[in-house]
């Protein structure tokens, strides 16, 4: 019987395989040429990377065309599309089309579903199943810009049930979708309050205050050289192991954790000075003042991309958080190397940066209070994270 795993119990018919194309009333895409564009415009020329998490989204990078210009060309979208991102880095992405005024660049494609044989809700969802993913990577083209073809979505096998049965699926997916949006959003507002409180606090428009409810003195000026020693990570290219020292760089910057290992002889050989509980790890390479903090002693090894910062005599959660503050970020990016690539900043340089430091009993309540947002965050990051879980697990048990 073809059947999931995981099924509605009003629901017992087989589902039955189609191709794509037998359930659309049109597969195409956008315009191979370049319009007029117009600043003024209210009308977007959309493009693959306008896809993002399944919807579109337009940012002041985006290319707008006027009314005139719209009324030259065919306009097939409609309540039934689904959109698709048919080359470069984002092929493969999915979204819905939902009324959007909006001229198709020809790396977006469309799917415009037959109502009366699939539900587009449904359709949208199957589409990113990973045996369909696999399909598609089995017949793209370009080596180095990818390409789906049009020929390659009309031919796509989907299983699918009937009309009734793929809505109660859909209605499913669209409500944990709607939670993992609602997750999210309670992300981006704890996140926006932190950027907040950390503006007004390292701008000192709030002040704490000691326990007699005095006033803390004022902050002083430093450089972080005189509060900190500054190391730099390996320049060698390591020699990877199966097992032996954690080996990071910019990408484990995160949870400051990573799959790849050196062995503890290159270790002793490279690193006299390595990160201990309580340091810092910032990137000095890319995506410039990222930083963690150590959470425990243990050997660690990192690239050149990473700058260990060992504090003297500062709060280390104070200075982390101040480092990630709009003041010293925006020092960072002045003292960067902005012509080298990936860019980068010396060392030295970030050194010379300014530091306002307070005294050390309102070091520690800045840092305390940040620390409980972060770990706010984190806990609902957590959830986040269980409930696109959810979501995986219920794909593989409710397709065929």
């Amino acid at each position: 019987m073809n059947e999931p795993k995981l099924r509605f119990r009003e629901f017992n018919y087989d589902w039955k395989k189609v191709k794509l194309t037998d359930i659309t009333t049109r597969i195409g895409d956008g315009l191979h040429s370049t319009p007029k564009y117009d600043e003024k415009g209210l009308i977007y020329f959309a493009n693959g990377s306008n896809i993002r998490k399944g919807v579109l989204v337009f940012d002041e990078n985006t290319k707008t065309i006027n009314h005139e210009e719209f009324s030259k060309y065919n306009f097939h979208l409609n309540d039934e599309s689904i959109l698709v991102s048919l080359n470069g880095a984002t092929w493969g992405r999915f979204g819905l089309y939902q009324g959007e005024l909006i001229l198709l660049g020809k790396s977006l494609g469309y799917i415009n579903i037959l109502n009366t044989k699939a539900s587009k809700f449904f359709m949208y969802y199957q589409l990113q199943l990973k045996k369909n993913r696999k399909f598609f990577e089995r017949e793209i083209t370009g080596s180095t810009i990818k390409n789906l073809s049009l020929q390659t979505l009309r031919n796509t096998e989907v299983t699918i049930p009937n009309i009734n049965e793929q809505k109660k699926i859909a209605d499913f997916f669209k409500n944990l979708d709607r939670k993992i949006q609602l997750q999210q959003q309670k992300i981006d507002l704890l996140q926006k309050q932190k950027k907040g409180f950390m503006q007004k606090i390292f701008k000192q428009e709030i002040r704490f205050k000691d326990e007699d409810g005095k006033d803390y003195p004022a902050w002083e000026l430093s450089s972080l050289k005189k509060i900190a020693d500054i190391y730099d990570g390996t320049h060698q290219t390591p020699k990877y192991t199966k097992s032996g020292v954690k080996f990071l760089s910019v990408e484990n910057i995160k949870n400051l954790d990573s799959n790849k290992f050196i062995s503890e002889e290159d270790f002793d050989k490279e690193f006299k000075v390595f990160p201990a509980k309580n340091d810092i790890l910032m990137t000095r390479i890319g995506d410039i003042g990222t930083a963690n903090i150590v959470l425990e002693d243990q050997k660690i090894a990192y690239y050149v991309s990473l700058a260990l910062i060992k504090c003297k005599g500062i709060n280390t959660k104070f200075l982390l958080y101040f480092i990630q503050s709009d003041s010293f970020q925006k020092e960072l990016y002045r003292r960067t190397l902005h012509v080298a690539f990936p860019k980068k900043i010396n060392k030295g340089e970030i050194g010379e940066c300014d530091v306002r430091i307070p005294v050390l009993e309102e070091q520690k309540k800045i840092g305390e209070i940040f620390g409980l947002l972060d770990k706010k965050i984190k806990y609902e990051e957590k959830n986040l994270s269980l409930f696109k879980n959810q979501k995986r697990g219920f794909m593989q048990q409710m397709f065929v």
